[in-house]
């Protein structure tokens, strides 16, 4: 996912070495690591050289251009205004399509053929979000309030346990899924307890 950062310092708090992110700076051990779904995330989206500003009162004012890392968004023109809000949720629906729901191509030896697989196996509950924020007509895709209400709504409906388990790789290995999902299990577990540990002691 180009031009999105993650700021990996509270699931990090030692800091950790920037090749071998596992390591400890001065290779000492391990670095110290905190499930980003218990430390907690902030993703930012950077390169913001060709961006466009628009003053609160101007806010409904159109724009042109056709320049942009992601060249999917059917509106880009040079030449026909259109709301950069929509271009906006667009992008950010793309990018979640791209980085997770999509379908690739993999070429299967058995069959000796080009077959179509979705990354994760376990992501399904976003394609209808991530498909109106990314459809083609402008008109019809969300608003980034519209967005975040739809999201919050679908949250309501996954567990605790899936919300919190790892997205699985459609090609990975059965013997790295095992290992993987009990590394999982694992840290779920500790979330839960501390979680109960504060719902006790929190009061």
């Amino acid at each position: 996912m180009l031009n999105l950062m993650m700021d990996s310092d509270e699931m990090y708090p030692e800091g950790f070495h920037p090749v071998k992110v596992m390591q400890k700076r001065d290779f000492s051990g391990w670095a110290t690591y905190i499930p980003r779904s218990v430390a907690g995330v902030r993703y930012y989206f950077v390169d913001f050289g060709i961006s466009v500003h628009l003053p609160e009162e101007n806010r409904h004012d159109f724009v042109t251009g056709n320049m942009g890392r992601d060249q999917d968004p059917p509106e880009l023109s040079g030449t026909d205004p259109y709301d950069p809000f929509k271009l906006d949720i667009f992008i950010i629906g793309n990018m979640f399509r791209k980085g997770l729901c999509d379908v690739i191509s993999v070429f299967c030896r058995l069959f000796k053929k080009l077959t179509n697989i979705q990354k994760y196996t376990n992501v399904e509950f976003l394609r209808p979000l991530i498909s109106r924020m990314a459809i083609k007509d402008p008109e019809q895709r969300l608003t980034a309030q519209d967005a975040l209400r739809e999201w919050h709504e679908i949250r309501k409906t996954i567990s605790t346990a899936h919300g919190e388990w790892r997205p699985r790789p459609s090609q990975e290995h059965p013997l790295e899924t095992f290992v993987l999902d009990v590394i999982s299990l694992y840290q779920l577990s500790i979330y839960f307890a501390k979680a109960c540990v504060q719902g006790l002691y929190g009061r």
